[in-house]
């Protein structure tokens, strides 16, 4: 079976899920986002948080197809992000450091493109 990650980053919570390829969810939780240090702990923290729970899913790293990410601010069409004040950001890299830090694919899009 295939799986898909889905990430709601918000300004007080990072809300997450694991689901299956047919929508069905496997399991959901929260984070708290750690704004502190301009935001640098936000992605690692969401990167093993999610590593961490796959694993007491008992899935395997190769079975997720994709992690979906919202963030709130404007996503540019590379995945990176010029500016999120309420976390702290300047320019972040999204796509490409969350990426390396779970060994996925990222697509990362503006949080209420997403919504809609």
């Amino acid at each position: 079976m295939k799986y898909a990650v889905g990430v709601d980053l918000g300004g007080t919570t990072v809300k997450i899920g694991i689901f299956t390829e047919d929508a069905k969810v496997v399991s959901k939780w929260e984070i708290k986002t750690r704004k502190e240090e301009n935001g640098s702990l936000i992605l690692p923290d969401i990167a093993a948080s999610v590593l961490e729970n796959l694993k007491k899913q008992g899935i395997d790293k190769a079975d997720v197809k994709g992690l979906g990410l919202g963030v709130p601010g404007g996503v540019q069409p590379d995945g990176s992000v010029h500016s999120c004040v309420n976390l702290g950001w300047g320019r972040v890299h999204v796509k490409e450091e969350m990426e390396k830090l779970t060994g996925f694919p990222v697509y990362p899009g503006n949080d209420a493109n997403i919504a809609a």
